[in-house]
């Protein structure tokens, strides 16, 4: 089965130092995960294998503040997550020249995005055209 790659932000500002807040404002962190896989943890309840690819912040912060969240993180680390609770997460359009993909209106977070590309199978390459489309549209990510 082609693979049919999400990406899904999830509000995690909680876990973060005050310092990186106070410049960061509200931190979503990044996960890849496909939709159309399910894995069994030791359960009958299907889970969907997230990724962790890197956040998403509320404000513009400056590169020391961008190496410190990366230094604070393992970047492709793994979190699972039942697949009825990342389904009813909300799906936010991707639209060309459009910020209505913004995590960070009331209410959208957690949500998903659909990947570039129609059927993407390689991860590092939806990642990256996934953040290089975010920045253009003047998110700021790490």
């Amino acid at each position: 089965m082609k693979p049919r790659l999400r990406l899904a932000y999830i509000e995690e500002s909680e876990f973060w130092d005050e310092e990186i807040l106070r410049s960061a404002g509200r931190i979503a962190a990044l996960y890849l995960y496909d939709e159309r896989r399910h894995v069994f943890c030791c359960e009958m309840t299907p889970s969907h294998e997230l990724y962790l690819v890197g956040y998403l912040t509320e404000h513009h912060v400056e590169d020391d503040i961008q190496m410190m969240m990366a230094q604070a993180t393992e970047i492709g680390s793994v979190q699972y997550i039942h697949a009825w609770q990342v389904d009813g997460f909300t799906r936010i359009r991707r639209r060309p020249g459009f910020r209505d993909i913004d995590p960070f209106l009331i209410g959208r977070i957690p949500c998903t995005i659909a990947m570039p590309g129609a059927v993407s199978r390689d991860y590092d390459q939806a990642i990256a055209e996934m953040l290089e489309y975010l920045q253009l549209n003047g998110f700021t990510t790490t």
